[in-house]
């Protein structure tokens, strides 16, 4: 697996209660405590920000 590099694109939402079910963590989607007391966040990102730009390079050269 290559390792990230770079930015990632994250969309962050905050349930009105946290949520651990089996489906959503078999995604990789985790219910987290926030910083505010009695709120929960959820990350959904994907990983391939700075990999794009290495990929576009070698297709170039390939």
């Amino acid at each position: 697996m290559p390792q990230p590099t770079g930015t990632v694109e994250c969309f962050c939402p905050f349930p009105e209660k946290p949520s651990f079910s089996d489906e959503l963590q078999q995604i990789n989607l985790y219910c987290f405590d926030y910083t505010i007391k009695g709120k929960y966040i959820t990350v959904a990102y994907g990983l391939t920000g700075g990999n794009m730009p290495r990929w576009m390079q070698s297709e170039k050269e390939a």
